[in-house]
């Protein structure tokens, strides 16, 4: 039950400010960037930010550049999609 709670979130300050900035996508570790009522998930929607979750193996690409590739199922009107994402250093 806790695994829902416990989660680190990006906090609405935070999601401002990639807002201003200008970002596209954000991607996190976990299964969600925020909580119930899910404000920053609101947030980004309403600026057009997609939101990738669950990503794994970010380590290897700590202070590293790369490219990143995200290759969604195609999921007749869902507003999500199970995702393959590809990091090529």
């Amino acid at each position: 039950d806790n695994f829902f709670k416990d989660n680190l979130v990006i906090t609405k300050e935070t999601a401002q400010k990639l807002i201003n900035k200008k970002v596209k996508i954000v991607g996190i570790d976990s299964f969600s960037p925020d909580n119930e009522p899910f404000e920053v998930h609101k947030m980004f929607f309403k600026n057009e930010i997609l939101i990738v979750e669950n990503l794994v193996n970010l380590e290897k690409l700590n202070g590293k550049r790369f490219k990143c590739y995200i290759f969604p199922l195609k999921i007749q009107d869902a507003d999500g999609a199970p995702c393959r994402v590809v990091g090529v250093l």
